[in-house]
């Protein structure tokens, strides 16, 4: 978990609404002040039955929670999207937290420890009543397929070929989803330059300040649409790794008469995802004119662990 002093997590409360409108002097007179912590893909932010010291609210990024379960180990109760809070419930109650919170995405949230909470609700009355809402809508968004909000917002395409056969199938892709909302098409070179250089250097902290600026940046261009899709490279680069980190759903482009074995991109980064935090993972078969029953899907499927797999006439 990394702490960061820039930009203002005072302005970021105000400026997007989280906590139902509290008044910047108000926010500025709590102390400790509410401070930026960013948790990577993969770490965790809470334990379960841990003291409960800090209260949280999703700014970018996705977490899921998880319970002990004595015939699964961690059972997967729920997911918290940008805008949601976390461990409010332990810190008006003073129970230990009840679930286990880890980051699915690069993640950032706006801290406040104990004191500073209890501060926050005896002066602003009106953001508990803002995330009583908002907990009660992450409650509902499970109830029933007409409350479910588009579980897949992010989607990476990715190459398991011709780049180009990939890039077709996003322009077709993104056509159909255009219905469900606004949708953004992400490339490597869409970035800006300052971006796309970050993305060829290595070197320590600066890497780290990159992949945050980069990550920044994505997570403005996600809240700005209701889907995003990627496009990814077909060889394991800092690109598809960044894009791999903001994924909710990997679709993996192929054409059948090409040859099914493993690529390195599945067999080095895929392979090696925490299966509680992966994304969704499907296949995308494309098929010429001439497609047939008896096709060879099979020998695709075989070295693969996949969700489900689908074919698409070109």
């Amino acid at each position: 978990m990394l702490f960061r002093s820039e930009p203002d997590p005072i302005l970021c409360l105000v400026e997007s609404g989280f906590l139902g409108g509290v008044r910047e002097d108000v926010l500025r007179a709590i102390t400790p002040a509410p401070a930026f912590v960013t948790v990577p893909a993969g770490e965790t932010l809470i334990h379960q039955n841990q003291p409960a010291d800090a209260f949280y609210l999703l700014v970018q990024g996705r977490l899921r929670a998880f319970v002990a379960d004595p015939a699964q180990g961690q059972r997967l109760v729920g997911e918290i999207m940008p805008g949601e809070s976390i461990g409010e419930m332990s810190m008006l109650t003073g129970d230990p937290t009840s679930a286990t919170v880890r980051a699915m995405h690069d993640s950032e949230l706006v801290r406040f420890t104990r004191a500073s909470f209890l501060q926050l609700i005896e002066r602003a009355p009106e953001a508990v009543l803002n995330i009583t809402r908002t907990v009660i809508h992450r409650l509902r968004r499970g109830i029933g397929p007409q409350n479910r909000e588009f579980t897949h917002p992010r989607i990476v395409v990715l190459p398991l070929g011709a780049p180009a056969d990939a890039s077709d199938f996003a322009h077709h892709l993104v056509r159909h989803l255009r219905t469900h909302g606004t949708v953004a098409t992400v490339t490597q070179d869409s970035l800006p330059a300052s971006l796309r250089a970050g993305l060829a250097t290595r070197d320590g902290d600066g890497q780290t300040m990159r992949r945050h600026e980069l990550g920044a940046h994505l997570g403005a261009i996600e809240a700005a649409n209701r889907i995003t899709v990627y496009i990814a490279d077909p060889t394991p680069t800092a690109w598809t790794q960044a894009c791999l980190r903001q994924a909710d759903m990997v679709l993996m482009v192929a054409d059948i008469s090409g040859a099914p074995e493993l690529r390195e991109i599945e067999a080095t980064v895929l392979a090696r995802l925490d299966p509680a935090l992966a994304p969704r993972i499907d296949l995308v078969l494309l098929h010429g004119a001439d497609w047939r029953l008896n096709n060879g899907a099979q020998q695709w499927l075989a070295p693969r662990a996949v969700q489900e797999h689908h074919h698409l006439r070109r």
